[in-house]
């Protein structure tokens, strides 16, 4: 075997595959594994490793979330168009068109960036990022894969390439994967990108955190131990699980609370599991028969569920010796859809709800309209608000409606529909009337109250928050300027 050095990660990608993939392509994958290390056999890396480390690793990765077997041969051979003599027509020759395309998608990215980290080529390459993902999500997900292999790896580089890399994926990259909702790719990605540019607060609030962790998972057993006896009495079955707070996560609570970092009490997250939405709720009556809830710590995500489909109910309870306990309360499958997000639809094909896949794929071709690209710096604005944290918001119906963080009724009147975005008069938000221009908050239902004729207004364009509000308002100014110039 030429590539005996990595015989046991050979072994452990088909195992991954043949135990997470819906439908292994074991012919396609050992293809592309033995194809990848011949045409990178002879190249090397910072670190002296062979390169083929890199496509490995990313490959283990895709396996590991249960990709399908083309992307995770994409994953594979994904630096062969730009690091090797290989030519698109032999890879599709070999591979097929969807391999072809999947790699094109990401291999255009770094042929772009190798050649110059100006800012406006790193533009270019995010653009191209989104545009090869709105044809194909999996463009992204190997993308997420890749970049997380460059960020373990960055103690090669020089320091200010180190930086620029790890604050581009604390600012992009990291914010893809929450609205992608894969949550512990995200997590991750901060993780490492806060290590490297903050490293001794990094080290802190990771020292600080074991420390905790060790008290509060005496306390947490003796929780888990009474609550499964009064589950079990009542025939619910229960299993639980436990994450440790993210070091970036931590940092930002103390930024945002101004709390010292001994004074955060959630370092520790139960995870309590169970099979049904309803067991989740009687769970949740047996925690808090046990243990004292802390007033204004419950929110209920199953009923009203996240952008993401996220769905949990959270609570904090007084647990044994008065520490606080922060727990989640979810199904398995709410758990997957949490961690993996829009990877479950191609871990488990069959899925009924493609909700959440047609969402994301709307958001990213939000971004593509030609007025957005024509202009990069407002490009990288727009971008920059949508990556910010959302808010849902409820249509007099009940229906929830994902916003950028500050959005007004404006940009909720142009959700709904662009006319009604060109009419909007009055809002009335939870009842009462509202000026359009206030920021709405999450949780309000909102009720647009449209004019007879056309209202659009210049100043709107600087308190939009969506793309497709910004689009259709540019869109609708330009054609009202050259209706009144033909009546001039």
């Amino acid at each position: 075997m030429p590539y005996s050095r990595f015989r046991e990660e050979y072994l452990a990608l088909l195992n991954a595959i043949k135990a997470k993939s819906a439908k292994p392509d074991l012919k396609l994958v050992k293809k592309a594994f033995l194809f990848s290390f011949q045409a990178h056999k002879s190249q090397k890396r910072l670190s002296g490793e062979q390169f083929f480390t890199h496509p490995l690793d990313t490959a283990l990765r895709l396996a590991d979330w249960g990709m399908d077997s083309e992307t995770i041969a994409a994953g594979l051979l994904h630096d062969c168009l730009e690091d090797t003599e290989t030519s698109e027509q032999n890879l599709k020759r070999k591979f097929g068109p969807g391999v072809l395309e999947l790699v094109k998608g990401v291999s255009k990215l770094a042929i772009i960036a190798s050649k110059t980290r100006k800012s406006q080529k790193r533009v270019e390459d995010l653009e191209k990022l989104l545009l090869a993902a709105s044809k194909d999500l999996r463009v992204l997900i190997i993308k997420l894969a890749d970049k997380i292999h460059n960020l373990q790896t960055l103690h090669h580089l020089p320091r200010p390439d180190r930086e620029r890399i790890a604050l581009e994926a604390l600012t992009v990259y990291a914010p893809l994967a929450h609205k992608l909702s894969m949550h512990r790719v995200k997590f991750e990605i901060e993780d490492l990108a806060f290590k490297t540019l903050h490293p001794e607060r990094f080290e802190e609030l990771k020292k600080l955190a074991n420390s905790k962790k060790r008290l509060l998972e005496k306390h947490s057993g003796i929780l888990q131990a009474k609550l499964k006896a009064e589950c079990s009495k009542a025939g619910i079955p229960v299993m639980f699980s436990k994450s440790l707070k993210s070091t970036f996560a931590m940092d930002q609570k103390c930024q945002h609370t101004g709390k010292e970092p001994m004074e955060i009490e959630d370092f520790l997250i139960i995870y309590i599991l169970t099979t049904t939405p309803e067991n989740c709720y009687s769970t949740l009556g047996k925690l808090h028969s046990l243990f004292k809830p802390v007033p204004g710590k419950f929110k209920d995500f199953i009923a009203v569920p996240e952008h993401g489909l996220y769905q949990a109910l959270h609570t904090k309870v007084i647990g044994p010796n008065g520490q606080k306990v922060k727990c989640y309360i979810s199904t398995f499958e709410m758990l997957e859809t949490a961690n993996y997000g829009i990877i479950c639809f191609f871990r488990n094909p069959g899925m009924k709800n493609k909700k959440l896949l047609h969402e994301k794929l709307e958001w990213l071709q939000s971004f593509l309209k030609p007025s957005l690209l024509k202009d990069r710096k407002f490009f990288m604005e727009v971008l920059d608000l949508e990556l910010k944290r959302d808010i849902t918001v409820f249509t007099p119906k009940g229906d929830p409606l994902v916003l950028p963080f500050g959005s007004t009724s404006i940009d909720f009147a142009y959700s709904i529909h662009t006319t009604l975005g060109n009419h909007c008069w009055k809002s009335v938000v939870n009842g009462k009337e509202q000026s359009i221009e206030k920021a709405l908050n999450a949780g309000e239902t909102v009720r647009i109250i449209g004019s007879e004729k056309p209202r659009l207004r210049q100043e709107w364009l600087s308190l939009l928050k969506s793309p497709r509000a910004i689009v259709a308002l540019k869109k609708g100014l330009k054609n009202q300027k050259a209706s009144n110039n033909r009546r001039v």
